[in-house]
């Protein structure tokens, strides 16, 4: 699954609710952010 988000001038991003339910996360919850291979995953905290 390919998905494009925009980064807004505060340096937010909005995570597409298809990867939301994916995560199992919702608004409030915190995800974190790491390099592997030059790959930038994102997991729930």
């Amino acid at each position: 699954m390919i998905q494009i988000s925009k980064i807004t001038s505060n340096r937010q991003v909005t995570v597409p609710k298809e990867n939301m339910e994916k995560l199992r996360v919702k608004e409030g919850d915190k995800i974190v952010w790491f390099e592997r291979n030059g790959l930038i995953i994102v997991k729930k905290a």
